[in-house]
């Protein structure tokens, strides 16, 4: 993930999920078994501490912790939408 996150094809969306940024079929694999794995820890961080109907703040929570920790060059996608490059 984190070799295309450096090539552009991967960024971080405003949802806390990978998106992929082009066509690339060996990215778009790696993004669906890394958000299927965050959605499990999301949604066990909303089950656990009785906030089920607070999924959407969790991901935009955990959204800007990954925008925070992208490195320089990785593509990450503001609140409001828009990808910029960190």
């Amino acid at each position: 993930i984190k070799e295309f996150k450096k090539q552009g094809v991967l960024g971080e969306n405003n949802r806390g999920y990978v998106e992929v940024l082009g066509n690339n079929s060996e990215a778009r694999s790696l993004a669906d078994h890394e958000n299927r794995d965050r959605k499990v820890i999301y949604q066990t961080i909303a089950e656990q501490n009785g906030l089920q109907s607070a999924l959407d703040t969790i991901e935009k929570v955990f959204a800007q912790v990954q925008r925070e920790k992208a490195d320089p060059g990785e593509k990450i996608q503001t609140e409001d939408g828009r990808w910029i490059t960190r």
